[in-house]
């Protein structure tokens, strides 16, 4: 028997799960089923695909080789599906989006619920990393779209839709703290604490513009641990108003004059811009967000 697309898309989850029982899990069937769709594809490639562990399933060679190409028989597929449904002006299919934890916590459940309401027949399938690797999976076609902020890379369409301020986080205690507001040039003047991300693509570069050398305190991976060491005293921060949201943060904060932001669009391949589903869903976007 023909391998189907469902099994192109089942050897897709389990290279990117190691799993196959995570895979099952994930895409809504049994274990039994995922391993015989693999070894059906086996079968019909004449190749080993995987190599059988204790702790999961790791692509051989050859399973390395086909992956780029079977993700991109799986997205020719998802761009003959959706406009075939463009023709009968239905809104179906699956999405798969690429976010970063910010957005995870502050919109997406909201997103997904109220999307769902409007097109019922769309499942949205969500991939969290990095910028980086958001980029890379709209580039290697394992998502269709992804959160990104501006810059984007210059191969993507990047369209904006929401202009999320950045604060000074400031310690207890700290005299910015009886002040409404504060400039970029005196928060430079302070022990700076940053996330490594945030730092990398949204904060050097301000500082640069500027033309402003900081006082660098540390740099550290995740925003849990700035806003730590920021409680303690360390220094100061300079985050988005997005991720002090989803970190719950109880720290003195407050906004810069002139005001600074970080821009969060939508970015996709050129060639997905006028998929009907991407389409409406940043229509929907752009007026949610």
């Amino acid at each position: 028997m023909k391998a189907s697309s469902d099994h192109y898309e089942i050897f897709l989850k389990v290279a990117e799960t190691g799993s196959i029982t995570t895979a099952a899990d994930m895409l809504g069937y049994t274990q039994g089923g995922v391993s015989h769709a693999i070894a059906s594809l086996e079968q019909e490639l004449s190749v080993t695909l995987f190599t059988r562990k204790k702790n999961g399933a790791v692509l051989t060679h050859e399973g390395e080789k086909l992956l780029p190409v079977i993700r991109d028989l799986v997205s020719r597929h998802h761009h003959l599906m959706q406009t075939a449904n463009s023709l009968n002006t239905k809104i179906s299919g699956r999405l798969r989006i690429g976010t970063f934890t910010s957005i995870n916590c502050v919109w997406m459940p909201r997103i997904i619920r109220l999307f769902n309401a409007k097109y019922p027949d769309v499942l949205l399938e969500i991939h969290d990393g990095a910028y980086s690797e958001i980029s890379r999976m709209i580039h290697e076609g394992s998502v269709d779209c992804g959160f990104l902020t501006a810059p984007a890379p210059d191969s993507l369409r990047f369209y904006p839709i929401y202009r999320d301020p950045l604060y000074a986080v400031l310690p207890p205690g700290h005299p910015y703290a009886a002040r409404d507001s504060v400039t970029f040039e005196e928060i430079a003047t302070q022990p700076v604490i940053l996330q490594r991300r945030v730092n990398d693509n949204e904060v050097i570069p301000l500082f640069r513009k500027n033309r402003i050398t900081p006082k660098i305190r540390m740099t550290l991976r995740d925003n849990i641990s700035v806003l730590s060491f920021i409680a303690s005293g360390y220094g100061v921060g300079i985050m988005p108003e997005l991720m002090l949201k989803a970190a719950g943060s109880g720290l003195d904060r407050r906004p810069f004059d002139p005001p600074l932001y970080r821009e969060i669009g939508l970015a996709m391949l050129p060639s997905r811009k006028d998929w009907p589903i991407i389409r409406a869903f940043l229509q929907f976007l752009e007026v949610q967000a």
